[in-house]
């Protein structure tokens, strides 16, 4: 995931999951991404952690970092 989120929007189908993947170099940073509505809620992830979210419902989904609000991004399930 790095200090930033890659890509910041993505595309994808009703019953996809997307990862979450923390690819930032530095150990100490920890990342705990939440979605705006309450979908899904990450908890934190440290080094080389991973979270995945299977969303069953269209909708758009903007999330965010709750300790860094500039990590953040939107999902969009068609």
């Amino acid at each position: 995931m790095g200090r930033s989120t890659s890509p910041t929007q993505i595309q994808v189908q009703v019953g996809s999951a997307v990862a979450f993947l923390d690819t930032d170099d530095d150990n100490t940073r920890t990342y705990h991404l939440v979605s705006a509505d309450g979908t899904f809620d990450s908890g934190i992830l440290g080094e080389s952690g991973s979270y995945s979210v299977t969303f069953q419902k269209a909708g758009t989904y903007q999330f965010q970092d709750k300790s860094d609000p500039s990590i953040k991004g939107t999902i969009i399930v068609q």
